[in-house]
């Protein structure tokens, strides 16, 4: 069905047709709500862990700026992790 390696990010692309019965591959009706749903659910536990770990390290619930920033600021660190981490994996 793929091209390359399943979870490579560079090199991941379907084909078109399948290579024993030319089949047509296409995208299943409702693909992409499920895959919102679950980043959906990702980012809320993202943004939960950092909201809990910003209390236990703060105690602080007077300031919700506090929060904002650990929020805006702290899931484009956890992506870039993350990202570091699949292609290191990728790469082993």
């Amino acid at each position: 069905m793929f091209e390359g390696s399943m979870y490579s990010i560079t090199k991941n692309k379907i084909r078109l047709n399948c290579p024993h019965c030319n089949l047509f591959f296409e995208i299943e009706p409702g693909y992409f709500y499920a895959a919102m749903y679950v980043s959906y659910a990702m980012n809320v536990a993202e943004g939960g862990a950092l909201v809990t770990l910003t209390y236990l390290l703060t105690h602080n619930t007077t300031s919700p700026w506090l929060y904002c920033a650990v929020l805006i600021g702290g899931c484009p660190i956890f992506a870039c992790i993350i990202v570091v981490l699949v292609i290191a994996k990728n790469t082993l």
